[in-house]
């Protein structure tokens, strides 16, 4: 791993951190901590515009088969907000039918945290925004337009699909899904 992406993957862990303590109530300073907590917020749901059209990308290609995993989805909604005691949470592509979820987080380059992030805080959160939905089977999708080889396969080794961008076209691969 180079440098950069280490200390890439440092920052957001160390945000993901603040941003909790900050939601906890933790900090002492609540001028500073409001204006930060904004900037975070700002950052996260905007971040670079790349992001944007790496969700819009994979969000219209998921769209034309309406299909994960050779599950057929009846519904596919981009940047799903869920609002719960104060609090708000965007699951960028989420798709349903009678008994399954796929929730699929974009990214424009992929990070091993952003794996683990999926795995534990999006899957419990989606859970617990959309209680409707909490006893679905639940599939996971990592997607970016760009994915190292080896973060690719580990997100393979534990069960989630890898979406990327080949030329025009998304390819998603997806064939053996663990289910959540």
């Amino acid at each position: 791993m180079h440098l950069l992406e280490a200390a890439m993957i440092e920052l957001k862990i160390s945000q993901e951190k603040t941003f909790a303590e900050l939601a906890e109530g933790k900090s002492q300073n609540t001028e500073i901590d409001t204006i930060f907590l904004e900037l975070y917020r700002i950052m996260d749901k905007y971040g670079l515009n790349i992001g944007f059209s790496a969700k819009d990308f994979f969000y219209n290609s998921l769209k034309v088969k309406m299909k994960f995993g050779n599950i057929k989805f009846d519904k596919i909604i981009l940047n799903q907000v869920g609002k719960m005691n104060g609090m708000e949470h965007e699951f960028d592509i989420v798709m349903y039918n009678g008994h399954t979820v796929a929730l699929i987080e974009i990214k424009h380059k992929v990070h091993p945290i952003d794996i683990e992030v999926l795995k534990t805080k999006k899957l419990k959160n989606i859970k617990e925004y959309f209680s409707q939905y909490a006893d679905y089977e639940y599939y996971l999708g990592i997607g970016g337009m760009s994915i190292a080889d080896d973060i690719a396969q580990m997100a393979r080794d534990e069960g989630i699909a890898v979406l990327r961008q080949v030329g025009e076209l998304a390819k998603i691969d997806d064939k053996d899904l663990k289910k959540y």
